[in-house]
């Protein structure tokens, strides 16, 4: 196996080696140059960060960032999935308020229609209504004139 495609295969590798490399490093540069100065350096959080760990330490934390990558993939996962069924029910929610617009702007047109031929009846009872009145006085002062003239000349017709 080539030392390429072993890198590309096992990434993590290159990277333990390179940290070991750097931790390797920071501490040589900070051994003074007489060995009599040279102290033990006390651990505090921020040198127990640089101490150089070794492969099986690397490897926990390897595997505690991929399950931590893992958990937020869920997430993102759940996240989506609740966005997307969130979006179909604000499309259907809309969905069903353009058809009880439309059913509503319908309603409203036949009421209107409804309103507009009562009106239409109304005049027509009125004017039917007026019409019956003057036929009544019209038969009223035919049978007065009929009586007049009945009165007049006495005898039946």
């Amino acid at each position: 196996m080539s030392d390429s495609r072993c890198l590309r295969q096992h990434p993590w590798r290159t990277r333990v080696a390179f940290a070991m490399l750097l931790a390797a490093s920071g501490w040589m540069s900070l051994a003074p140059a007489d060995p009599t100065e040279m102290k033990t350096p006390a651990i505090t959080p921020e040198s127990a960060a640089e101490a150089p760990l070794s492969v099986a330490q690397l490897q926990l934390q390897l595997d505690e960032l991929r399950l931590r990558v893992q958990g937020m993939e869920g997430k993102l996962k759940d996240s989506a999935a609740a966005r997307k069924s969130a979006d179909q029910a604000r499309m259907d929610a809309e969905r069903r308020l353009a058809e009880g617009a439309q059913e509503s702007d319908q309603l409203r047109q036949a009421l209107l229609a409804r309103e507009t031929e009562v009106t239409r009846l109304g005049a027509e009872l009125m004017a039917a209504r007026q019409a019956h009145a003057e036929l009544v006085e019209r038969l009223a002062a035919a049978q007065r004139g009929d009586d007049a003239h009945l009165n007049c000349t006495g005898g039946s017709r």
